[in-house]
């Protein structure tokens, strides 16, 4: 009984860790994406072009 509860705990332990890990890489994602944007915005802005 022991060990099927250690086991679970390191189971479910290792998709929070995974899916954390999947989540910092989305965040990632993300914010290269809005920098991309935010600069083109910018340089819209800046350049005189609507």
């Amino acid at each position: 009984m022991m060990k099927s509860g250690r086991n679970f705990a390191e189971k479910r332990a290792r998709e929070i860790y995974w899916k954390s890990i999947a989540d910092n890489r989305d965040d990632e994602i993300r914010k290269k994406l809005c920098g991309e944007v935010c600069q083109r915005n910018i340089l819209e802005k800046y350049s005189g072009q609507p």
